[in-house]
C-alpha cells in the first residue's frame, strides 16, 4: 500500500469497526505463499503480532453453519501448487 502504517491502522480499525456493527465474526486465516519454503505470509515490515492478525482477519456472516464456515476457512487457507516455468531452449545458427 502506498500509504503510511499509521493510515493502515486507521482503516484496518475503520473495517473492524463496521464489520463488528454488521455483526460478523472475525475468524484468522493463515496465509501460505506459492514458495518452495512454505514460510508463512508477512503483511507488515517489522512483523508485528497484532497488525499481522487484524491482516489475516476474514469475517464471516454469524449465520453460517460449522461446516460452512470450515470449508471457507480450508478454502482460503489451502496452500497454492508450486508452478514451474521452464523457458525452452533454442539453438542459434
Amino acid at each position: 500500500m502506498q500509504v503510511s502504517p499509521a493510515r493502515v491502522t486507521e482503516l484496518l480499525t475503520i473495517l473492524h469497526r463496521w464489520a463488528t456493527a454488521r455483526g460478523l465474526e472475525p475468524t484468522e486465516i493463515v496465509y501460505v505463499p506459492s514458495t518452495r519454503d512454505r514460510s508463512t505470509l508477512r503483511f507488515t515490515a517489522d512483523g508485528d503480532p497484532a497488525a499481522e492478525r487484524a491482516f489475516a482477519t476474514h469475517w464471516m456472516e454469524p449465520k453460517l453453519s460449522a461446516a460452512a464456515r470450515q470449508r471457507l476457512v480450508e478454502r482460503r487457507a489451502k496452500q497454492p501448487d508450486l508452478v514451474v516455468l521452464s523457458a525452452p531452449i533454442t539453438t542459434c545458427c
